[in-house]
């Protein structure tokens, strides 16, 4: 597949974007869509990611009216032509010419030939552009000379933008921003204290939405976490899911971790819990013996009641040991289902998404990080007590 060709919805380039792998894919063509805006997976960073060998972007006949939408990510070296021509730019404002001259610094270009462009005076960076692209060496933009824009004023006259003098043009907004300005030096203080009262006011009423968050964020900062001597797990993690999750905890997970750390200790509700034992006290053993505890996050996990149950506990371990809780989404969820604290959880700390290429070697380091770091604090604990009395109680 090399090009992507007449696709008439935002919504659907997003979503063919997101969610397709184009490994040879080397120009994307929007051209003629009626777009008023580019879509919104288009210039970030899973873009480039993604599409590694991208060389050309057309968006030529469209409606899009700036290019604020640039970005070049850091790690991606190809050459990308971006075609703007035949749209509706009329200005580029000091923060487009930012993100232009940031995205070209590398030998990428932006072609917006053929754009209604005003002369304005609010556009002093293009202006420079234009006067140093000899000295500066943007070849790339030595087309700007020869184009041509519409007087500020009367939005007729055509005048090249190399022949526009900011100087001479400008003089009349100059003076109107300095009335402007004596306007405001005049009402400063009551400008001021009315923006400090709403401030206030602001603040307040966020901290009232937001105290219960709040208060969870308090927690996890300030929780005091026990340094004692490490108490030795019975398993590297308890696997949390739900029952119709099974199928794929068992032939997928189980399978593919067993083949990455071979002695890699798994707690399973069908080998793990206790015949005859309370599903509560089975939870509570199975989470406090587990190094961590991978939450399998579904749809079917978000109704049951038992896997509400271990996340509980779960999070409790969090709060007090920081690394323990670990989701791996394996779904797309609407985290508005989500009750608080599963939702706070998502939002404050990482989780692993089945989708993402790297799933299965961050998920490996993970635990074979947890294992690693468990024999060697086991190690040097059996090193410090062969010094110490045989009543030192290291926990005091």
């Amino acid at each position: 597949m090399s090009s992507l060709v007449c696709i008439s919805a935002e919504v659907r380039i997003n979503d063919l974007l997101q969610n397709g792998i184009f490994n040879s894919l080397s120009v994307i063509n929007l051209t003629n869509n009626g777009l008023e805006r580019v879509p919104s997976s288009l210039f970030t960073d899973s873009m480039y990611q993604t599409i590694d060998s991208l060389s050309k972007i057309y968006l030529s006949r469209n409606k899009i009216e700036d290019i604020s939408f640039l970005y070049k990510y850091y790690y991606f070296d190809g050459n990308l032509n971006v075609d703007l021509t035949r749209n509706k730019i009329t200005e580029l404002s000091n923060l487009d010419m930012n993100k232009l001259k940031s995205f070209s610094r590398l030998g990428n270009e932006v072609n917006i030939r053929e754009n209604p462009l005003v002369c304005t005076c609010y556009q002093k960076l293009f202006y420079e552009l234009i006067a140093e692209i000899n000295d500066k060496n943007w070849k790339q933009y030595t087309y700007l000379t020869s184009m041509q824009c519409l007087d500020q004023e009367s939005e007729r006259n055509l005048k090249n933008i190399s022949e526009f003098s900011y100087e001479g043009m400008c003089k009349k907004t100059d003076s109107a921003v300095c009335v402007r300005e004596g306007f405001f030096e005049r009402y400063k203080c009551s400008f001021l204290g009315f923006s400090l009262v709403f401030l206030v006011i602001v603040f307040t009423c966020l901290l009232f939405k937001y105290k219960y968050r709040i208060k969870q964020l308090y927690r996890v900062k300030t929780t005091i976490q026990c340094h004692c001597t490490d108490i030795p797990k019975c398993y590297d993690a308890f696997i949390s899911y739900s029952s119709s999750d099974e199928q794929w905890v068992y032939d997928i997970l189980c399978t593919r971790l067993k083949s990455m750390l071979p002695d890699v200790n798994l707690c399973l509700h069908h080998k793990d819990f206790i015949p005859g034992a309370c599903i509560a006290e089975n939870i509570i053993n199975s989470v406090e013996n587990s190094r961590y505890t991978l939450l399998i996050l579904s749809l079917n996990f978000i109704e049951s009641e038992w896997c509400q149950m271990e996340f509980q506990k779960a999070f409790h371990q969090t709060l007090t040991h920081r690394r323990h809780l670990l989701v791996l989404l394996i779904e797309d969820i609407d985290f508005s289902l989500l009750d608080y604290d599963l939702r706070f959880f998502l939002q404050t700390y990482t989780y692993l998404k089945y989708s993402d290429k790297l799933f299965w070697q961050k998920l490996a380091g993970t635990l074979q990080t947890s294992r690693d770091e468990a024999k060697t604090s086991q190690s040097n604990n059996q090193a410090s007590n062969q010094l110490l009395p045989a009543d030192y109680d290291s926990c005091v």
